[in-house]
């Protein structure tokens, strides 16, 4: 069962790094094979079959597999890995703001002009 969330888990070498860094997982591999623990875990669960009633790790590997497959974490992961992808949402979202500022500033100017 193990085997088999560590491999819904480790997706990306970055995943390796990131549950290295936390003390998860001990990776002693040589630099040459630094990250090859995605693809140890994926040869290693390719053929396993689980029960779903008989699995502890059922909740927490379904936790894991709906998180993977929302939104938030793509998003999340294009806005870090690239920063002018944040420059711009930042720029872009200041630029609306300033916008409608504008918009309801010469509104209320037209509809109630000073005497």
């Amino acid at each position: 069962m193990y085997a088999i969330l560590m491999d819904c888990l480790l997706k990306m070498d970055e995943d390796v790094r990131l549950l290295h860094q936390s003390g998860v997982l001990v990776n002693r591999m040589n630099d040459e094979r630094k990250y090859a623990a995605t693809g140890f875990f994926s040869r290693l669960c390719a053929e396993a079959r689980t029960s779903a009633n008989r699995n502890h790790l059922a909740d927490v590997m379904e936790e894991v597999m709906r998180y993977h497959r929302g939104r938030w974490p793509r998003w999340r992961a294009a806005l870090v890995t690239n920063p002018w992808v944040t420059t711009s949402l930042v720029a872009s979202a200041v630029l609306l703001g300033l916008t409608v500022l504008q918009t309801y500033y010469t509104a209320v100017a037209y509809y109630k002009p000073t005497k």
